[in-house]
């Protein structure tokens, strides 16, 4: 979709957000690129379907699905089974003899535990296959699968998951009762009790009109990583990747196409990212049935090095420098309130905003920034909630305008600001633009 612009794309020199996100996290998902991706080797693919691929965290042992496969439990046209591979120099052969965690049912890892020694399984071992279940390694040997109790998935359909190496974070892919489409992404979160919430959908930005499969969410829960058909892709289903914001579960970033390298025309999903940034995927862009695909994150071309972190810093801390001081930089404001539990912008509060962004369309210098605050009565929980969607609320529809979102920064600082209004027990979202 093509921005609306003021004339000619504002030109934003504040770093400040970017620096951030550099030093969070080791590659920006919004940048994200990828060597060119290459077939893993005949002793992993067969002439049978792969897919499901899950690394263990010392990056050299692999579980993985093959379907219609001879040599499966129950032969080729029974279920699906779990399937290892070991790596020393490359990947070796790979091997179904995993006595006790395949049968003639559908059977998959979907997590792995950070030690290595807990699979978490697709639950194929009662009278019908429904929900997850563990199985850990004991004196050489995987205990019996036991199920993990998870209300509210739906038995009808297709499911998939993923629960994360630490065992508070289930991901699931199915059609549920408040579905935007086919199959939606939800998340079960795991509390103090050891109790799994039911699922909960993680909401229009990133569920679709089509279906949301394959999650996968990065060990610090930041970064999702999931393949749909309902967002503009290369063809079939694409992989995409979306950033949690603000510590919610209901708040996330617009999925970014993960680009050429990973999607094609095709089929593409199951994607995984290793430790020293190596990704997997499944993919039928060469055959009817998918294989295994890997590729490399790769850092762009003068973009994360220390010089251009250095001078990312540096031009930030000036900028920084000049707002305090107050030279040659002008200041507009704009207060955005809202009523209790509302998010909406009104016709006349875009209006405004448009008039502030009108004054900087001919600037080179320009600098957005978002001071969010609440004294409505609710919880400190809550209260982050609501600032954090009345702030994405504002972000997006500056980027409609043409605003890269790393173009604004957000000030903290919410709880002794906007004293005025305490009394009226409101909140809202102050729109500063210095140019």
């Amino acid at each position: 979709m093509q921005c609306i612009g003021f004339g000619k794309m504002i030109k934003t020199r504040l770093f400040f957000g970017v620096v951030l996100t550099l030093l969070s996290f080791k590659v920006d998902a919004q940048v994200l690129k990828f060597k060119e991706a290459e077939k893993l080797p005949s002793t992993v693919n067969s002439e049978a379907e792969e897919s499901m691929p899950l690394i263990c965290q010392d990056g050299n042992t692999m579980y993985f699905v093959r379907s219609f496969f001879k040599d499966n439990h129950g032969g080729k046209f029974s279920g699906q089974d779990i399937w290892m591979s070991k790596k020393d120099t490359s990947w070796l052969e790979a091997t179904n003899q995993l006595k006790g965690i395949n049968n003639k049912k559908n059977n998959a890892v979907i997590g792995i535990k950070d030690d290595g020694k807990t699979l978490y399984l697709l639950n194929s071992y009662g009278g019908t296959v429904h929900g997850i279940a563990f199985t850990k390694y004991i004196n050489g040997k995987w205990t019996k699968p036991e199920s993990i109790p998870v209300k509210g998935i739906n038995k009808d359909g297709y499911i998939g998951f993923y629960m994360n190496p630490t065992y508070d974070v289930l991901l699931i892919s199915m059609s549920g009762t408040d579905s935007y489409g086919k199959e939606d992404l939800f998340v079960c979160l795991k509390d103090s009790a050891n109790r799994w919430s039911e699922p909960h959908n993680l909401g229009a930005t990133i569920n679709s009109s089509g279906f949301e499969i394959s999650p996968y969410i990065t060990n610090d829960n930041k970064y999702l990583f999931f393949s749909s058909n309902g967002h503009p892709g290369f063809g079939d289903a694409d992989v995409f990747v979306s950033e949690r914001l603000y510590n919610s579960w209901d708040i996330w970033s617009t999925p970014k196409n993960l680009g050429p390298e990973i999607n094609s025309k095709n089929f593409d999903a199951f994607f995984t990212v290793t430790k020293d940034s190596t990704v997997y995927f499944a993919s039928n862009r060469g055959n009817d049935n998918a294989d295994l695909f890997s590729s490399k994150i790769v850092v762009p071309e003068n973009s994360y090095s220390q010089e251009r972190i250095d001078s990312l810093i540096n031009e930030a801390n000036n900028l920084i420098n000049e707002i305090e001081s107050g030279r040659n930089l002008k200041k507009r404001d704009f207060l955005v309130l809202f009523e209790p539990n509302k998010f909406e912008l009104s016709e006349s509060q875009k209006e405004e905003i448009d008039s502030l962004l009108s004054l900087t369309s001919d600037k080179q210098q320009v600098i957005i920034s978002l001071l969010s605050f609440s004294y409505e009565d609710y919880s400190e929980e809550s209260k982050k909630l609501m600032i954090g969607k009345r702030e994405q609320i504002i972000r997006t529809y500056l980027s409609e305008k043409g605003i890269s979102s790393l173009d604004i920064f957000s000030e903290t600082d919410f709880q002794n600001s906007f004293k005025e209004y305490s009394e009226e027990n409101i909140g809202g979202v102050r729109i500063r633009i210095s140019y």
